[in-house]
């Protein structure tokens, strides 16, 4: 039976020709849709280095001389009062009882889309330069958007690392393409490229800390130790007192203002991360209702297509079942006829994205290491394009069986 469908589509290639070429386009489609709702999604596959469920963020600001709260400190300087002033309010933080921890930091928290890129040179070493994200704190940062370490370090000794001044560096995804595993930079002295007068000490290696949970960070992370200064103040609470702790920061002086330094703009970091991350996913799902509404387009087409390609067979189903054909062998027959047609046209279409297309696209996105990933994608896409033909071809197959073969033949 194979030998005789083979020789009957040969025999009908001028029909065929047409409909590959509409399988090619098809299958193009669907493939390039499927790409891009991995591309915009892949990244809620990938840790992303933090945790900032119970976590609210706050802003230091500083009362000005000119205003009447203001209160004047005399017989020391300016910046040595308000930064005494700052760490009262920060050791008050940290004593309340629905406080775990408190950290004082710049660029520290994710859902920012600042990027403090710097570089990392080794000293006296031959690896490549090294670079991230540079994010400084206190120490209870590791606490506080909880850093994991990829070597097994603890959270007490990511903390004791900076205190002595090492840094914490993280995966990082431009050295891994290369071949070289980040963790090899562990122990070793480095130096920030643009001030090479001082060094650091790598103290370990750390999940990377990404801008966001979309978007996959090719560069890594670099946690360094700030000077105590204010920035910005980010406080971990315990589970479940996230709203009393509002009430409380509302309510309680001390949590809030000392001398001419004060906190404000209280916000959660889960109101953070909606607030950033809107428009990515109102993006995303218009994306995948674009790629649906292409979906259904197609199937309709394919429906259109192989019915009209079914009704023309009516008398050559009727012939066959004279003949002695079942039910099973006719609609066999038919679905693979279909599914021959989409292999080479898939095979075709694979040949030529493959050569002209997919490199040039990867490398413009920046997406060279999803080879693999892309081949899945598109196997993806063959199988359901394979599901459009099946679904399409078997309403209008069963339907042409149930007319009787003389009804069927009678125009013959």
């Amino acid at each position: 039976m194979k030998r005789k469908l083979i020789k009957q589509m040969c025999h009908e290639w001028r029909d065929n020709i047409w409909l590959i070429l509409s399988l090619m386009i098809v299958f193009t489609v669907v493939w390039g849709g499927l790409w891009f709702i991995y591309n915009e999604s892949y990244g809620l596959t990938i840790p992303t280095g933090y945790d900032c469920t119970d976590v609210y963020s706050l802003n230091v600001r500083m009362i000005e001389k000119g205003s009447p709260y203001h209160k004047n400190e005399e017989g020391e300087e300016k910046g040595k009062n308000m930064m005494g002033d700052f760490m009262v309010i920060i050791r008050n933080l940290r004593a309340h009882p629905t406080v775990e921890s408190v950290m004082y930091h710049w660029n520290g928290l994710p859902y920012n889309y600042n990027y403090m890129g710097n570089g990392l040179t080794v000293v006296d070493d031959t690896l490549p330069r090294y670079y991230g994200n540079l994010r400084e704190g206190s120490p209870e940062i590791v606490d506080v958007i909880r850093l994991k370490s990829l070597t097994g370090a603890t959270s007490s000794q990511l903390k004791e690392m900076l205190e002595r001044g090492d840094i914490l560096i993280s995966d990082n995804m431009m050295y891994q393409e290369a071949g070289i595993d980040p963790v090899s930079l562990k122990g070793k002295k480095v130096f920030f490229s643009h001030d090479s007068t001082k060094q650091y000490r790598v103290g370990d290696v750390i999940q990377n800390v990404r801008r966001n949970d979309y978007e996959p960070a090719s560069s890594g992370t670099i946690i360094r130790l700030m000077d105590e200064t204010w920035g910005q103040v980010a406080v971990r609470v315990k589970p479940g007192m996230g709203r009393k702790f509002e009430e409380v920061f509302k309510d309680n002086k001390e949590l809030r203002i000392n001398g001419n330094v004060f906190l404000t703009e209280l916000q959660s970091m889960s109101d953070v991360r909606e607030a950033n991350q809107r428009s990515i996913e109102i993006n995303l799902r218009q994306l995948v209702v674009l790629v649906a509404f292409v979906l259904l387009t197609i199937f309709l087409g394919l429906l259109g297509t192989f019915w009209f390609r079914v009704q023309q067979r009516v008398g050559e189903i009727a012939i066959r079942k004279i003949c002695g054909a079942n039910r099973m062998n006719i609609l066999t027959r038919i679905i693979t006829e279909g599914l021959l047609l989409l292999a080479v046209a898939v095979v075709i279409a694979t040949v030529i994205l493959c050569i002209f297309v997919i490199p040039d696209f990867l490398e413009m996105a920046g997406r060279t290491d999803l080879w693999a990933t892309t081949m899945w994608i598109g196997l993806g896409a063959c199988i359901l394009v394979a599901l459009g033909i099946v679904v399409s071809l078997l309403y209008p197959a069963l339907r042409a069986m149930k007319i009787e073969p003389a009804v069927a033949v009678k125009t013959e």
